[in-house]
């Protein structure tokens, strides 16, 4: 189904261009061209923030820096419950 779709929007597509004069295929072979450009570039915000952050951190990663815990957790356990007497 969607492969018909597509075979008759080519379709649709070619039959506008035949009617189209020279100079106007031309401009819209250029025009094709420039959108084809304009989806391969990276925003600047995205070049931006791919340029600062550095490498990636991977999921393991992430998880071992939030894991640390500095000193033991029994010791902080203990001491909560300490505290509350």
């Amino acid at each position: 189904m969607e492969q018909e779709l597509q075979r008759l929007k080519e379709q649709d597509i070619l039959e506008k261009v035949k009617r189209l004069e020279p100079q106007q295929i031309t401009e819209v072979v250029d025009f094709i061209e420039f959108l084809a450009e304009r989806k391969q570039k990276v925003a600047p915000l995205m070049q931006l923030l791919n340029e600062t952050i550095g490498a990636p951190l991977g999921l393991e990663n992430v998880r071992r820096r939030l894991a640390k815990i500095p000193g033991k957790m029994s010791e902080t356990v203990r001491e909560l419950r300490d505290e509350r007497g």
